[in-house]
C-alpha cells in the first residue's frame, strides 16, 4: 500500500525545478485573442486554452503541436482502440508503458520513479510538446501509479503540459501538485466518470484548483477523455492562428460594449 502523504514527501526530496510560464508570451497572446474578428470573450475556454499555452510554451502564438498519448497499463495490454482513432484523427502519436502485477513486485521506488521519469523523456525525445494521460487497470495503492506519478512530474519539468481526465490520473496530477505546486499550471482538465465518482472528481478540481474543459459521460478510461481533450487544444490553436484579427480583416472595431477599448484593431 502506497502512504500518499510519504510519497509527497518523497517527490518533494526530488528537488525538481518546474518551468516558470512566460507573462509576456501570456499577455500578447491575450492581445491577440482579444482583437480576433468576434465579439470579445466570447469563445470562453477556447480563448484560456490559447493563453495558457503561449505562456507554458513561451510564444504568443504557438501552432501545429507535436501532440501524442501515452497509456499506463497493468496486467496485460489493452487494445483501447477508441483513444487510437482520436489520436490518429488529430495526427497524435501514441505511446504505451506496460507495468505488470510481476514486475511491480520487483520495483522499488526509486526504480518505479526512474520507469517514469524515462517514459517522459522518451516522450521529449519523440518530440512531443504536449501530452494526454491515459491509464487502464492501475491501482492507485501500487507501484504503477507512482511509475505514472513520477512521469507526470519529470514531464513537465521537461516543459511539456499534460491533458487528464479520470479521477486515477488526476490523482496522479494532484500528487505530483501537492509535492510542487507550480506543477498545476501545465495540466488541464478534460473529465468524464461515472455518476459515482462524479462527486469526487469535482472535489479533486476544487483541490487542484483546475477548470474543467470537456466533461463527457464515457465510462471508458483508457486515456480517451484526455486524447478528446487534446481535440479543444487543437481547436484553440485554430482559433487563434486560422481566424484574423479586426487589422488583418480591415474590419471596424467595436465603440461600445465589452470590447470598446480593448479591441484596437491591431
Amino acid at each position: 500500500m502506497i502512504n500518499q502523504e510519504k510519497l509527497v514527501t518523497y517527490l518533494q526530496a526530488k528537488q525538481i525545478q518546474i518551468p516558470k510560464p512566460s507573462k509576456k508570451a501570456e499577455r500578447a497572446c491575450r492581445e491577440r485573442v482579444d482583437n480576433l474578428t468576434k465579439p470579445i470573450y466570447s469563445l470562453a475556454q477556447l480563448e484560456v486554452i490559447a493563453v495558457r499555452l503561449a505562456g507554458l510554451l513561451h510564444t504568443p502564438k504557438p501552432n501545429h503541436l507535436s501532440m501524442g498519448g501515452v497509456l499506463f497499463m497493468g496486467e496485460k495490454e489493452v487494445p483501447a482502440l477508441a483513444t487510437k482513432a482520436v489520436l490518429q484523427a488529430l495526427q497524435a502519436t501514441y505511446q504505451t508503458c506496460l507495468i505488470t502485477k510481476e514486475q511491480e513486485e520487483e520495483l522499488s521506488w526509486e526504480d518505479a520513479y526512474e520507469l517514469g521519469k524515462a517514459e517522459a523523456i522518451k516522450a521529449k525525445k519523440a518530440g512531443l510538446q504536449i501530452v494526454a494521460l491515459g491509464a487502464n487497470r492501475i491501482d492507485r495503492e501500487s507501484k504503477a501509479f507512482i511509475v505514472m506519478t513520477a512521469f507526470v512530474l519529470e514531464l513537465v519539468a521537461l516543459g511539456l503540459p499534460v491533458v487528464f481526465d479520470t479521477l486515477l490520473t488526476g490523482q496522479a496530477v494532484e500528487i505530483a501538485t501537492r509535492a510542487y505546486p507550480d506543477l498545476k499550471a501545465y495540466a488541464f482538465a478534460s473529465i468524464g466518470e461515472t455518476a459515482k465518482q462524479k462527486k469526487a472528481q469535482a472535489e479533486q478540481m476544487k483541490t487542484l484548483g483546475l477548470m474543467p474543459y470537456l466533461f463527457y459521460d464515457i465510462d471508458r478510461g483508457q486515456g480517451l477523455g484526455a486524447a478528446l481533450g487534446l481535440s479543444l487544444i487543437d481547436a484553440s490553436l485554430h482559433m487563434l492562428n486560422d481566424m484574423k484579427t479586426f487589422g488583418e480583416a480591415s474590419v471596424t472595431v467595436a465603440e461600445d460594449g465589452p470590447g470598446n477599448g480593448r479591441q484596437d484593431g491591431r
